[in-house]
């Protein structure tokens, strides 16, 4: 494309000195959308019926159209000579994803709770073109942000303070079945990476991962596709004949993200709350979870939820939710 945009300025200039008896020339070069403008305006003495453009310029005209442009030469004798190409950006050009034509921006959320990780991730995606990033740092305001932006593209972190990642997840499903989620998290484990992927998510990438691979994720997921990170994948193959299941198999979603507020030390008002269900509903689960893991005591379930990664440090036994309502 650099070359063909060298030849049509080239052979204006030319046109407008040796031909046109121009002393005033002017180029403009400008990226519109994902289209490059060229603008040559001389104010030569322009062009008769008689004196159409000359074979140098039908030859550029020609090879414009081979790529997908167009080119216009207008004049009137004595008003000088305009030349206008248009032309594709080339899919180098248009970054990384090779955003198409006439799209526009492709909006990213990121949701995670680290401000650090947030403006890591900003900092990695802004070297690429037709990127528009917003932020959230809680589920509530990822879903806040998601209904007013319409991102092309969610990444979601799965430990999110209040509503978490697995349950976010399934409120933007609700939301817009279509949307394109990247899970990025800290957890590299079966269960995580099953749960995130049976709730819809497109892309599972631990952050651990080389920054070119979480680039690859985001370009796959973005274009419909999906991605698991090349590690993880060869692990859950093997996982996947193992002998004995995960000891949370059989839990739901919900009960995942019950057990994990509880290893938080969240009390079940709070986890009803946030969860969106009533206190019985959450102490009844609470005791399903406990009949199907074979435990008695809360102080027992969170050693099972530390145990299997679902909280980052062992909150201790005296951290165990207390409620003043009986279950």
């Amino acid at each position: 494309m650099s070359s063909t945009i060298c030849r049509i300025v080239q052979e204006s200039l030319s046109n407008g000195v040796r031909h046109a008896e121009a002393t005033l020339i002017t180029v403009s070069i400008d990226r519109r959308g994902e289209e490059v403008r060229v603008e040559i305006l001389d104010n030569g003495r322009g062009m008769s019926k008689s004196n159409r453009p000359g074979f140098g310029l039908i030859g550029i005209g020609e090879r414009v159209r081979a790529i997908g442009g167009r080119l216009t030469v207008s004049s009137k004798p004595g008003g000088g000579v305009e030349v206008a190409a248009v032309t594709p950006l080339p899919p180098a050009a248009r970054g990384r994803w090779g955003l198409g034509a006439g799209g526009g921006a492709m909006k990213i959320l990121i949701v995670d709770d680290h401000p650090i990780v947030r403006a890591g991730l900003r900092r990695l995606l802004t070297e690429e073109p037709q990127i528009e990033i917003h932020e959230a740092g809680s589920g509530r305001e990822a879903l806040s942000v998601f209904r007013e932006q319409q991102p092309t593209l969610v990444i979601l972190d799965l430990n999110l303070p209040g509503i978490g990642g697995l349950g976010v997840l399934a409120r933007l499903k609700a939301v817009d079945p279509d949307v394109r989620v990247l899970v990025l998290s800290m957890h590299d484990d079966e269960i995580h990476i099953t749960r995130a992927l049976r709730a819809g998510a497109a892309g599972y990438v631990t952050k651990n991962a080389p920054p070119q691979e979480l680039l690859e994720a985001i370009g796959r997921v973005a274009a419909g596709q999906t991605y698991i990170e090349h590690e993880i994948a060869e692990e859950l193959v093997f996982a996947s004949i193992r002998a004995s299941p995960h000891p949370l198999e059989d839990l739901s979603s919900r009960d995942l993200e019950i057990l994990r507020q509880l290893a938080e030390g969240h009390t079940l008002s709070q986890i009803a709350d946030t969860v969106g269900i009533g206190y019985k509903t959450a102490a009844n689960n609470c005791s399903r979870i406990k009949a199907r893991l074979g435990v008695a005591t809360t102080a027992e379930l969170i050693r099972i939820a530390i145990r299997a990664g679902l909280v980052t440090q062992d909150v201790g036994v005296s951290a165990v939710p207390i409620d003043e309502r009986p279950i």
